[in-house]
């Protein structure tokens, strides 16, 4: 059977797969959660890629942030289930398995219920998908057979428990999501989702990105525009900009954020209905916390980025 989970985030989308049932080869993809209705025009040095949704065409991803005309916004309440949310995962779709027999899909944890889910999924199934490369005929979609929507942060919750942990699922797990723009958490009792204790909070790592930028500018007088800069400040404290080195420590940006995030962690875990026995990580700015600083034990699940696709892959056995 073959299974993908896809992850939409507002700043990346990733997706998680296998060659067969036994998991022995396993393929991870990610590419900007960027979409835009403006098409850029094919040269000889691009591949152009557009996802139509019943008969409206977008661009994507890279193409979309190159041209960087009419970007939508991905973090509005009404992007999940728009023809501009079901063209990212479409453009998933090309990049993995173009007609998986199962598909899972996050939801914002302030999104989740089952009224949703189930109107996201009458919706999908009633989409006409089809894709092009420059220009090529469309290629059209088949839907799977089976398509569920589970909480973005219960892919950490079931990437951990099938990643060894099985023992776990009957204990009290709090699950921390650190995302680009958001942070969840998230609390799970007897491998139930307790939803009412789901807390989203506006302060993913985007906060150390745009942070370490007005830092930078303030010192050097110069604006760099990529996170990949900032990535590069992060490792060496310098980068280098049309051939001349800059130096820049943002240490002190990387603590003041940690500090933030350990916080709303142990607000959390006094807030929740009873103890969490376990408290487990995952996300691609988890890279950033410092855990000795954590009052408990933090444990991250492997490839944090990947970890909420991997879960939904997980969940998708089971389906």
């Amino acid at each position: 059977m073959s299974i993908l989970g896809v992850d939409i985030g507002y700043g990346f989308t990733k997706s998680y797969y296998c060659d067969n049932s036994s998991d022995q080869k396993c393929h991870l993809d990610i590419f900007p959660t960027a979409v835009s209705k403006f098409l850029p025009k094919i040269t000889f040095a691009d591949k152009t890629v557009a996802v139509k949704v019943n008969g409206e065409e977008f661009s994507l991803a890279e193409s979309a942030l190159r041209e960087g005309s009419g970007l939508i916004n991905t973090r509005r309440r009404d992007f999940v289930g728009s023809k501009a949310y079901f063209a990212v995962m479409g453009l998933s779709l090309l990049r993995t398995i173009r007609n998986p027999q199962t598909l899972v899909l996050g939801l914002p944890p302030g999104q989740y219920s089952k009224e949703h889910t189930e109107l996201l999924t009458r919706r999908l199934r009633s989409i006409e998908l089809s894709l092009s490369t420059d220009g090529s005929e469309n290629q059209h979609l088949v839907m799977p057979k089976t398509i569920a929507f589970i909480p973005q942060g219960a892919g950490i919750f079931f990437a951990y428990i099938r990643g060894g942990h099985n023992f776990d699922y009957q204990k009290n797990v709090a699950v921390l999501d650190i995302g680009y723009y958001t942070l969840d958490m998230l609390f799970f009792v007897n491998g139930r989702y307790i939803e009412k204790s789901a807390r989203s909070y506006p302060f993913g790592v985007c906060e150390i990105y745009e942070q370490a930028k007005k830092m930078f500018y303030q010192e050097h007088k110069i604006f760099i525009k990529s996170d990949k800069s900032v990535d590069n400040l992060l490792r060496g404290n310098r980068i280098e900009i049309a051939g001349r080195s800059y130096a820049l420590n943002i240490k002190r940006i990387v603590d003041s954020y940690t500090a933030q995030v350990l916080s709303v962690i142990e607000s959390y875990i006094e807030e929740i209905p009873d103890e969490a026995e376990i408290l487990i990580a995952g996300g691609g700015g988890v890279k950033f916390l410092d855990r000795t600083s954590l009052k408990y034990e933090l444990r991250v699940v492997p490839q944090p980025q990947f970890s909420n696709a991997k879960g939904f892959y997980e969940y998708g056995k089971s389906l």
